[in-house]
């Protein structure tokens, strides 16, 4: 491997381990899911934009999906009440 070739493989492995290390002390440290419920909000606003902007799928395969998704909402809030 040459040497911008490997340059840019440290930088990708870098790269990759600030981001690993800093979802974990995020979950671990900081534990925003036990202090705020924007962790349980923004999976809802994700679900939302894919089910709705794209078309990956029949719309009627879209619906019955997003619906069995909502439906698993209030257990979702349920954990999320018992985490706060």
């Amino acid at each position: 491997m040459g040497e911008p070739e490997e340059k840019l493989s440290k930088y990708e492995f870098n790269l990759v381990l600030s981001t690993l290390e800093t979802e974990l002390w995020t979950r671990d440290v900081q534990r925003e899911y036990t202090q705020s419920p924007m962790p349980y909000v923004f999976p809802l606003w994700l679900i939302e934009g894919s089910y709705t902007s794209r078309s990956f799928a029949p719309l009627e395969t879209r619906v019955r999906s997003l619906t069995s998704l909502l439906e698993a909402l209030p257990e979702m809030y349920d954990q999320a009440r018992d985490q706060l």
